[in-house]
């Protein structure tokens, strides 16, 4: 007499089954950029918002990678941000630091040169592929300068972008963060900026790209 199928068997084709859908699964990447204690502290628009939406985007597990952008220039000649804020992102000062609420956080460091966390000689696009992200959520500051510039290099290299919109700020207020908003729906889509809710539901609903 032929026996069926063990359950240990089925349970393998089930398993088979469900590998492709797994791998086309989008994976995602939380940029946070220049939450450094000199950059902050001259925040005040909407300063303690954005710390805490950010720690609990951080803490939500939603994102497969999640990447402290931070200016960090060891080369003034390799940046062109010193010749305007020579004090600015200098290594290894105590300004530069990423701010004390943020640094028991699971983050991969990725060191920032000028606007564009992307300009080299950063590793930011290097540290995307060897993760294999697919869509970029950006955080931080500030959403008229280093956010708007650092989205829109993404986008040039068609990565799926989003901007958190309840987790960017500026130091030029309520006006700079609204003028960043809308710079970034005009050249990017109207689609682009999200909430935190938006982007911890759309990373859990595991879109397939």
């Amino acid at each position: 007499m032929l026996e069926g199928p063990s359950i240990a068997a089925y349970a393998l084709l089930i398993i088979a089954s469900l590998v492709p859908s797994l791998s086309m699964a989008r994976r995602s990447a939380l940029v946070v950029i220049d939450m450094s204690v000199e950059q902050v502290g001259d925040l005040s628009y909407r300063k303690q918002q954005v710390i805490d939406t950010i720690g609990r985007l951080i803490d939500s597990n939603a994102f497969d990678l999640c990447v402290d952008s931070r200016l960090w220039i060891t080369d003034p000649s390799k940046s062109s941000l010193p010749t305007l804020y020579p004090t600015v992102g200098r290594a290894s000062t105590k300004g530069a630091e990423l701010i004390p609420e943020l640094r028991d956080k699971n983050m991969v460091f990725v060191h920032k040169w000028n606007y564009s966390g992307f300009t080299s000689p950063s590793r930011l696009s290097d540290v995307l592929k060897e993760h294999r992200i697919q869509e970029v959520f950006m955080t931080g500051i500030n959403t008229n300068y280093c956010v708007f510039a650092t989205a829109l290099d993404a986008f040039y290299q068609q990565y799926t972008v989003r901007v958190i919109e309840d987790a960017v700020s500026s130091i030029e207020g309520a006006q700079g963060h609204k003028d960043g908003l809308r710079w970034i729906s005009k050249f990017m889509g109207g689609d682009v900026v999200v909430t935190s809710h938006d982007a911890i539901n759309r990373t859990n609903d595991a879109p397939v790209a």
